[in-house]
């Protein structure tokens, strides 16, 4: 039995129909999308070019400011904030239009940007809701500002990786401890002197024994 399908890596079922609800004109290729680490079949999320570029942008939590995907109801009232046509917005991936970021150890991507709309908070990462370099987080945030939409440059992580530099380790040399050595002394005893034998004196009988003359 064959199968119909419109398009390379579907999934169709025995009718010859799509079972996937993306455009697969903008969305078919599966095989480069996994290659990228991307879900395929992640539902709709909203994203706004910006120079050319795909960045993600989703609803910040109060809680450890997460972010969560759009639903359909507060995409479109996000839409309605800019009101120039000029912003493009979409609501699918164009793997042309994602864009990695190009790090180092001195210029890492460790930023998003924070929007705020009346009462509405954002988060805006790169395409692949990772965290963008220092200068696309600026320009990400004044592109956003050209609209008088509030937006500023949030860090989360350091710039500058640690470089972690191995110390010398000097060898210490213990002091070897000298073994202590004594002296032996020969003591001769004179076998023709007269072994002195006697009771212990005082002091006072031994003074009075050195005055006599």
């Amino acid at each position: 039995m064959s199968f119909a399908c419109c398009g390379s890596y579907r999934q169709c079922s025995r009718e010859g129909m799509c079972v996937s609800t993306h455009d697969h004109r903008d969305e078919c290729d599966y095989r480069r999308k996994l290659a990228k680490g991307l879900n395929f079949f992640k539902g709709k999320d909203l994203y706004i070019e910006i120079s050319g570029r795909m960045f993600h942008i989703g609803k910040r939590s109060d809680y450890h400011r997460d972010t969560r995907s759009l639903n359909q109801q507060e995409r479109e009232e996000l839409k309605q904030q800019f009101k120039d046509d000029s912003v493009i917005w979409h609501e699918g991936m164009l793997l042309e239009k994602c864009v990695d970021e190009k790090v180092s150890d001195t210029d890492r991507a460790v930023c998003r940007v924070f929007v705020s709309i009346r009462q509405e908070k954002y988060n805006i990462h790169n395409y692949n809701s990772r965290a963008v370099t220092e200068k696309t987080a600026f320009m990400i945030r004044d592109f956003l500002r050209k609209y008088g939409i509030g937006a500023a440059v949030e860090y989360v992580g350091t710039k500058v990786s640690k470089v972690v530099v191995k110390a010398e380790t000097t060898q210490v040399k213990t002091e070897q401890k000298i073994p202590e050595t004594r002296k032996k002394i020969e003591v001769r005893i004179d076998p023709k002197a007269e072994p002195i034998i006697g009771k212990q004196i005082s002091f006072d009988e031994f003074l009075s024994g050195m005055m006599v003359s």
